[in-house]
């Protein structure tokens, strides 16, 4: 099952965005957010945002475990 959140209007560039983004892609939830936390880059605080959005709406949504959860697409 596919979970989807979406973050509009961020002043950042793209090309300093999509740096942050690689790093999670492809990752578990976890691991993701201990990566975003620790990343020195304005960017990785709207991300961080977003993906405890994405999170919150699989576990509230449609009762999914955090722990099971990946990151299979991210795009800027």
């Amino acid at each position: 099952m596919e979970v989807k959140a979406n973050l509009k209007h961020l002043r950042i560039a793209p090309r300093k965005t999509r740096l942050v983004a690689g790093l999670i892609r492809g990752l578990d939830v976890n691991k993701a957010i201990n990566q975003l936390k620790f990343t020195n880059k304005k960017s990785s605080e709207p991300i961080l945002k977003l993906l405890n959005s994405a999170v919150s709406n699989a576990v509230n949504n449609y009762d999914l475990d955090k722990n099971n959860l990946t990151i299979k697409e991210i795009r800027v």
